[in-house]
């Protein structure tokens, strides 16, 4: 799968829409704390539309 509907595509975007204090944890558990507590952009793609 090509395109804007690709995981590479998806992947890259959120990882691009996160703020840059989120992108400096080096400790999983901070990240993910910190991404469950997050309400950053509306996303619609398969892994956000659950």
């Amino acid at each position: 799968m090509y395109g804007r509907n690709s995981f590479r595509y998806s992947a890259a975007s959120m990882w691009n829409s996160l703020p840059d204090t989120f992108r400096q944890y080096s400790s999983y558990n901070q990240f993910r704390f910190l991404i469950d507590q997050w309400n950053g952009p509306d996303c619609n793609c398969s892994a956000c539309t659950r």
